[in-house]
């Protein structure tokens, strides 16, 4: 859907991904006029998004949600320094089913490249290339980590991965899913792992993946990726190219617009999902965008008030927290990285899930840290507590 009286929006969102449609889908729903403004292409999602299913049973539309994956399985495979059976179903997403379910429907579509935001008033107009314009009383960024809008920000480094989608059969085992295999190859630095999945009929993903850090040359991955298999070169095959931008410094709360899904950092740290948390937070923003526009809320008090909807203060100190535990692993080197995947799938499920998750408390993270070292063999928990409490600070900042 097109157009739309650009005088009448609450919010426009910018973007067109599934934390813009969701934030989108969840304002229409409090009666808030949103309006999604996005380029064209941007309908077309070309990355793999997953989830862990039990991390959609918060939304109200959890049974829906379901439907619109394309994949489970049931078990999830992780080799550490030894192999383990995760019995906590992850899924791959259907994109369009996806982007259909999430669509806010009674929302209005506005199609064009965002150039910039300026103020009018008490609200804000979105600028377009070729000179169209948006009005709103709030605009929230949702573009992903590339944003404009909100400033640019500097992560400690990105995780990279080149996949290739080729015939399962030799290749995978049957109906599997591998999160992470760390198996020592006797490679030199930097350590990668395989992550795999069968998607059914014969085909199956399977990509070499970096840790956080410089981005790694796609001929080394491309290498590894060989080795693993026995190919002497990738075979033919549709490739995916992956690169995340992990940790680092939240961005900067912009006084003219708010952020939102990946643009306001909501990837993890650690493992550089982000759809589910956008998923789970929709429903939270859009409820204090809707109280605080009823209140009469306008201007640069309205960002600053949506902005603290995305990041509350304890979701800050999680991050905290997670941003440590990231500090921490970068320290070790295959042998190290090995063992801590050992320890911490070697905890109760319940405690390594809530530690996956962006959002949440402080608390109960720290609890999980804090069992989880206890779990550690003793080189590992030199390593771990060698790291400085500012180390993440540090990271922080960049």
């Amino acid at each position: 859907m097109t157009g739309g009286d650009a005088a009448a929006h609450d919010v426009a969102i910018v973007g067109g991904g599934p934390a813009a449609l969701a934030l989108a889908s969840a304002c229409a729903e409090r009666a808030l006029r949103a309006v999604v403004v996005a380029p064209r292409e941007s309908d077309r999602w070309g990355a793999t998004y997953g989830t862990w299913v039990d991390d959609l049973d918060v939304r109200s539309d959890a049974a829906a949600l379901r439907s619109c994956l394309a994949t489970v399985w049931p078990v999830v495979r992780l080799v550490g320094a030894r192999e383990h059976r995760l019995r906590r179903p992850y899924a791959r997403f259907d994109n369009e089913a996806l982007s259909a379910h999430l669509w806010p429907h009674g929302s209005a579509r506005i199609e064009g490249t965002v150039t910039g935001v300026r103020r009018a008033g008490d609200g804000r107009i979105v600028e377009l290339a070729g000179g169209g314009e948006v009005a709103a009383r709030l605009v929230v960024d949702a573009t992903g980590t590339s944003s404009v809008l909100v400033g640019a920000r500097r992560a400690p480094g990105v995780q990279v991965a080149l996949g290739r989608f080729v015939p399962s059969t030799g290749t995978v085992e049957d109906g599997s899913f591998t999160l992470m295999d760390w198996s020592d190859r006797g490679w030199d630095a930097p350590p990668t792992f395989l992550y795999s999945m069968d998607l059914g009929g014969g085909r199956c993903l399977v990509e070499e993946t970096s840790l956080v850090g410089p981005p790694v040359d796609e001929g080394v991955l491309c290498d590894r990726l060989c080795a693993r298999h026995g190919w002497a070169s990738l075979p033919e095959g549709e490739v995916e190219r992956v690169s995340i931008e992990m940790g680092g410094a939240l961005p900067a709360r912009s006084r003219l617009v708010a952020a939102f899904g990946a643009a306001a950092g909501y990837v993890h740290p650690v493992t550089g999902y982000s759809v589910a948390a956008s998923l789970r937070a929709a429903p939270r923003v859009a409820s204090a965008i809707a109280t605080e526009l009823a209140s009469g809320r306008s201007g640069d008090d309205l960002v600053a008030e949506t902005w603290r909807a995305v990041w509350p203060r304890p979701l800050l100190v999680t991050r905290a927290l997670h941003d440590y535990g990231l500090a921490a692993l970068l320290r070790l080197d295959l042998r190290g990285i090995q063992r801590f995947f050992d320890a911490f799938v070697s905890l109760p499920t319940e405690s390594w899930a809530r530690y996956l998750r962006i959002d949440a408390p402080p608390a109960r993270i720290a609890a999980t840290m804090t069992r989880f070292f206890a779990a550690l063999p003793a080189s590992t928990k030199v390593r771990i507590a060698s790291t400085p409490p500012w180390a993440a600070a540090r990271m922080r900042r960049r």
